[in-house]
């Protein structure tokens, strides 16, 4: 397993011009993407377990690890804790970063741990961001605003429009179910409101949740995907 100084500055082309790691897969046992967490702390050690994540699986969290839910500084703790558990910064990391005095019983180690956190994880040709992506623009075009907050674009959802080429996990929409689309897969299932804590992992194609009552469930994505409307 390679060090993670090793691969973070590691920078394929057409990315954009903000921070950003890469990981190859062939690197890891399995890869695993998390949808938002926002300080559920008991439900991300529930499936982390379930998922058995050992010190060659990479684990990679779509942002908004922290605020709103019961405790952000574990998971921060947590996933800062081990060198395979990676994340993108989400809007609501930048919310803590930009406060002065920070938040969400964060102390300023934990600050400076977030706003080192890259805005863009490749994993192989795949892309995590928080929110999403501008489908009108190339990938190497994205601005950090939009990587890290874009729901809609141009009167609709974005990844309504996207037709690729990249396969982009996000997060930061709140939905019943994973948006499943050709080219893009959004994990934010509401865990903090009551939703599941959905994880995706890549190659068996096979999402794993933890409920409200912190029962596991295991699904593989259908061959025919179609997108979920937001719970907003």
């Amino acid at each position: 397993m390679p060090a993670v100084q090793d691969i973070v500055n590691v920078v394929p082309p057409e990315v954009p011009d903000v921070p950003h790691a890469h990981y190859a897969a062939d690197d890891w046992a399995s890869v695993t993407i998390v949808g938002d967490v926002h300080g559920c702390h008991t439900r991300l050690r529930t499936l982390l377990d379930a998922l058995a994540v050992e010190a060659d699986d990479l684990v990679v969290f779509v942002g908004d690890l922290v605020r709103k839910g019961p405790d952000s500084k574990a998971v921060v703790d947590l996933v800062t804790s081990r060198a395979n558990l990676v994340s993108v910064r989400g809007n609501n990391e930048q919310k803590l970063i930009d406060t002065p005095g920070g938040g969400a019983g964060l102390a300023r180690a934990d600050l400076r741990a977030l706003a080192g956190w890259p805005v863009v994880i490749t994993v192989d040709e795949s892309v995590v961001v928080h929110a999403g992506v501008d489908p009108t623009s190339s990938l190497a075009a994205q601005r950090t605003r939009t990587l890290q907050s874009v729901r809609r674009s141009h009167g609709s959802f974005w990844w309504e429009q996207y037709t690729g080429p990249h396969q982009v996990y996000f997060g930061h929409t709140p939905v019943e179910a994973p948006i499943l689309t050709a080219h893009a897969i959004g994990l934010d299932t509401g865990c903090v409101y009551g939703g599941d804590l959905t994880a995706l992992r890549m190659g068996e194609e096979t999402l794993i949740r933890v409920d409200a009552d912190g029962a596991v469930h295991r699904k593989r994505i259908p061959q025919q995907r179609r997108v979920h409307p937001p719970r907003l």
